[in-house]
């Protein structure tokens, strides 16, 4: 009996590590690195992105508005749901619709990557379809007024990549109010 003991609780005891482990992490961005391997197995592979596939031109009556907890930003930021997925190259791409206070629209088709911060613009939109663009290169996000909302949207929203069901996640995420501000829905 004792040596069934023994092997029970060497057993139990392997076994809490992994626990321990999966119940701390809640992205995937915390236990894997950017290949999606565990970072600790560097694979030692440069990252690759995927072949990128324009989305259907967005539906207005189902974007969504997204609270960016902006002051004064002199457009609404609106995203297409259907656009918005998280490649196996773990970037995330969406349509984004830029709209300004008399109804003109910019529309954009890009990408981010999380933990570099970078962003990438594929396409931009008018009159119903998109026009790729021929050149375009993954720059970095600035914190300036320019890049002001894709900061906040990466910050607060997008990043890091959630785990598990990553658009619904995301998706879910873009829906309610900026986390960030502290204020919103509280009498003042």
């Amino acid at each position: 009996m004792p040596i069934r003991l023994t092997l029970f609780f060497l057993l139990l005891c392997s076994l809490v590590p992994q626990f321990a482990v999966a119940a701390e992490v809640e992205t995937d961005e915390e236990l894997y690195g950017e290949q999606g391997a565990p970072a600790y197995k560097s694979s030692g592979k440069e990252w690759q992105e995927q072949d990128v596939q324009l989305p259907a031109y967005p539906d207005d009556k189902k974007l969504i508005k997204v609270d960016l907890g902006i002051d004064r930003l002199p457009f609404t930021l609106l995203i297409d749901p259907r656009s918005l997925v998280v490649g196996d190259d773990r970037v995330v791409r969406f349509t984004a619709v830029l709209r300004s206070p008399a109804g003109v629209d910019n529309i954009e088709y890009q990408g981010i990557r999380c933990p570099q911060r970078m962003v990438r613009r594929y396409a931009w939109g008018d009159r119903g379809h998109f026009s790729v663009l021929p050149n375009s290169q993954w720059r970095y996000i600035l914190t300036n007024v320019q890049d002001h909302y894709l900061d906040v949207l990466l910050r607060d929203f997008l990043c890091p990549l959630p785990g598990y069901n990553r658009e619904k996640t995301l998706l879910r995420k873009l829906k309610r109010p900026n986390p960030a501000n502290s204020f919103h829905g509280e009498d003042e």
